[in-house]
């Protein structure tokens, strides 16, 4: 019997990738269950995640319904696997890859994902692409998962690639959307046309219909395992399909990424809020790249990386490439036995609320980019570049540097916007009648809201509006744009504290980026917009050779804030959190807005970053570096203050060996001073018993 609630205790993963193709017969004849079995034990892994259909799709069990890899010549691989690690007490997760599937492509070509022109997707390449619509091969796909389910003790079920690769227009697709809609698919592009944006919410019903099929199938036959789809294109541009509700179709999130930390920091938080359960699992390889079969990432590169997954309360998942003979590094393992050893001892001390002053919204309809607009299909790709994908990364950014607790939400979480102090909408292109409508309430109640840019001026089919959706709580009304790609920013009047740098009108705020024009009618401005001497970026005229100098300042808004009920709204004309130099002034602008909200502060440097988790009788401080540059240099001894919020303080713990800390109390904040660390540090503030 499987064990449907592994996933809560379960903080060390693993996924060995076994991608393997037939071309050598030498190809995993080498595999040893043992020696792989053993290798996880010796880095104290909790689950593994072992594959039974891999992207080549030849399976690693028999199989009457599919194709067995040739080379196991009737071994059991995942059978062999799982018992062993089953009788070690380490969770097992059967890896099965949808859509990516070479067996089915090369043999069914009417199953297979079709481009614009007619070509096969993958047609000379390594993956080989099924369409979710083909009625045949999602038979096909029930068949083998059913038999697997029958066949094995297994504790979950990780269904990898859930996603379209591309835009597709195979036979399925077009008979499909004729049905439903009695037209072909748009090949032209045009994120404000109401067919183009249909065709796009098709895409992503039929995929989070899909993901529900597959996840039925496992849950007729068994009822006692959870249920997983790649999660890692939630926040991906819209060529992917993926919108917010395939979570539904999911006990919990996990997926992987191979960028940065910014990257990984907000993707953790997107999981925290959009995961059904938690914890969440963060996921990479531990090679450079998925193309580097052998270069490792180094312990430090590791270590932070497990860290950042622990502080925003999730767990960490390594993902290790088999060689094809079918041996492992036993390097690899030894190395996640020391980075485990060392975080383990900080898992008695997870749980509690995260703190989220700020809400981040981000919207799954709005991954696109208006730039595209007119662009023939061919033109997009799924590395396409998305204008809303790129605010919320760039507002993260600014708020980890300068130490504001944030949340990044979708439209799963608009039954309780109310948590949040303050919540920005960054440049969030396409919005619903139900989000405006939630976010008016949200003001209206007394939360403070930011947005920028093309906000809420189309609603979610791409139909433009004439106006803002939300106008009224914007105290504005749109008046068209301004189409230089260089812009500026000043201070309405002088002494605008969010503006000390740039008081004159000669030297105000650059931004690389157009703005809307907006009229204000009610709303106070704070910013206004300044235009170059000539355009930006032509050959003739121009006014500095280098650069594109200010030339005058309009009388078009740039900030504006306004009084809605009982909360505020700012509008920004252009997208400043997306600004990698403006980061700052963004910062200011929250911190303005969050007023004596604010959670938490201090000393620590910019390298560092806080995260915050309350209890009923304490407040979990995470403490967290992640530099360009690995290892780490130490985070000098900082004084650290978080908001008591009228509690008494009992003491205050350095975790986790529970050493008490010094500490004062001034006013509402609890301070005290967070010794020297590498990578990551923890505190515990506890509360005094309240009488009564």
């Amino acid at each position: 019997m499987g064990n449907p609630a592994w996933f809560r205790s379960a903080y060390h993963r693993n996924v060995v990738d076994m991608h393997i193709s037939d071309c050598d017969e030498r190809f995993l004849t080498e595999f040893d269950p043992q020696a792989y079995v053993k290798c996880l034990k010796e880095a104290n892994v909790e689950a593994a995640v072992v594959y039974t259909h891999p992207h080549v799709g030849m399976t690693y069990f028999p199989t009457r319904c599919g194709y067995m890899h040739p080379n196991l010549k009737g071994r059991d691989l995942f059978g062999e696997v799982s018992s062993l690690l089953k009788r070690e007490g380490i969770a097992v997760i059967a890896y099965f890859s949808l859509i990516f599937d070479n067996f089915a492509y090369n043999n069914h070509p009417d199953w297979r994902m079709k481009t614009w022109t007619d070509k096969h997707w993958g047609e000379n390449g390594r993956f080989g692409v099924c369409c979710p619509n083909a009625e045949g091969y999602r038979r096909y796909l029930k068949n083998i998962v059913t038999e697997l389910c029958r066949g094995y003790d297994f504790d979950g079920i990780r269904f990898d690639m859930t996603f379209w690769p591309g835009y597709c227009y195979c036979q399925n697709c077009r008979e499909r959307y004729r049905k439903e809609y009695g037209a072909e698919l748009p090949e032209t592009v045009n994120w404000r046309s109401p067919e183009w944006v249909r065709f796009q919410r098709a895409r992503e019903r039929w995929l989070t219909e899909f993901a529900g099929y597959m996840t039925d199938v496992v849950r007729s036959v068994r009822r006692d395992v959870t249920v997983e789809h790649q999660a890692s294109t939630f926040n991906q541009n819209s060529g992917y399909g993926v919108s917010a509700d395939l979570a539904g179709t999911v006990d919990f999130l996990q997926g992987d990424f191979y960028g940065g930390y910014l990257q990984g920091s907000m993707a953790c938080k997107m999981f925290y809020n959009l995961s059904p359960n938690l914890p969440f699992g963060y996921e990479t390889c531990c090679n450079e790249t998925l193309r580097d079969h052998t270069t490792l990432k180094t312990p430090a590169m590791l270590e932070a990386k497990t860290y950042m997954a622990l502080a925003n309360g999730g767990a960490f998942v390594f993902i290790d490439a088999i060689d094809p003979l079918g041996t492992l590094n036993p390097h690899v393992y030894h190395t996640f036995r020391d980075i485990f050893a060392r975080s383990r001892r900080y898992e008695k001390e997870l749980g509690g609320r995260m703190v989220q002053d700020v809400g981040i919204y981000l919207s799954t309809e709005s991954k696109c980019d208006f730039a595209d607009n007119g662009k023939p299909v061919s033109a997009l790709a799924n590395g396409q570049h998305s204008a809303h994908g790129d605010a919320p990364l760039g507002a993260s950014g600014a708020l980890i540097k300068n130490h504001i607790p944030f949340g990044v939400i979708t439209r799963r979480n608009l039954d309780r916007l109310s948590d949040y102090p303050a919540i920005l909408l960054p440049s969030v292109l396409m919005m619903s009648r139900e989000e405006a409508e939630a976010f008016r309430a949200y003001v209206a109640g007394g939360g403070v809201l930011y947005a920028s840019g093309y906000t809420a001026l189309t609603d979610a089919q791409g139909n433009p509006q004439p106006d803002f959706l939300l106008a009224d709580v914007f105290g504005l009304h749109y008046a068209g744009e301004e189409t230089d790609k260089i812009t500026f920013i000043a201070p309405a009047a002088e002494g605008d504290a969010l503006l000390p740098d740039y008081v004159t009108d000669r030297y105000p705020l650059h931004l690389d980026d157009g703005q809307i024009l907006v009229k204000a009618d009610g709303a106070q401005v704070r910013w206004r917009m300044g235009k170059a001497y000539a355009t930006p970026y032509a050959a003739w005229p121009f006014a500095s050779i280098h650069s594109d100098p200010p030339g005058s300042i309009t009388d078009w808004p740039s900030l504006t804030v306004n009084a809605y009920g009982k909360g505020r709204a700012y509008y920004c004309a252009g997208r400043l959190e997306s600004q990698p130099y403006q980061g700052d002034v963004f910062a200011s602008l929250v911190r303005e807005m969050l007023g004596d909200g604010l959670s938490a502060g201090g000393t620590l440097p910019r390298q560092a970053e806080i995260t915050l988790f309350e209890g009923e009788d304490f407040l979990r401080v995470n403490l967290l570096t992640f530099q360009q540059e690995l290892p780490n240099l130490p985070i000098p001894p900082s004084e650290i203050w978080v908001k008591r919020r009228g509690r008494d303080v009992a003491r205050v713990l350095h975790c986790p060996d529970d050493r008490p800390v010094d500490f004062r109390v001034e006013g509402d904040r609890v301070l005290f001073t967070a010794e020297a660390f590498d990578t990551f540090a923890m505190y515990r503030v506890e509360w005094a018993e309240q009488e009564g």
